[in-house]
C-alpha cells in the first residue's frame, strides 16, 4: 500500500493517495465478505448440504477481519 506522499504531504488526511488507500481497503474488506456470504448460501455446495461450515468462507470473513485490525493499527 502506497503511503501518504511518501510522509512529505501536509495535507493530513485528506491528501488523495491516504483516500484512495482507505477507499481500496474498504472495497476489498467489503469484496472478502460479500464472497463468503455468497458461498454459504450457495444450496449444491456439500458444506451447504450437511451443514458443516465453509472452510474457504471462514478464511474469507478471517482475512477481512485482519484487514480491518490492521487498519486500526491493532
Amino acid at each position: 500500500m502506497q503511503e501518504c506522499c511518501n510522509g512529505n504531504c501536509d495535507q493530513g488526511r485528506n491528501c488523495p493517495n491516504q483516500i484512495a488507500n482507505q477507499i481500496a481497503t474498504v472495497d476489498i474488506v467489503d469484496n472478502l465478505r460479500k464472497r463468503a456470504e455468497i458461498r454459504r448460501q450457495i444450496s449444491t455446495r456439500k458444506s451447504v448440504q450437511e451443514g458443516k461450515p465453509d472452510r474457504i468462507a471462514d478464511l474469507l470473513e478471517e482475512a477481512a477481519n485482519v484487514i480491518v485490525a490492521l487498519r486500526k493499527g491493532i
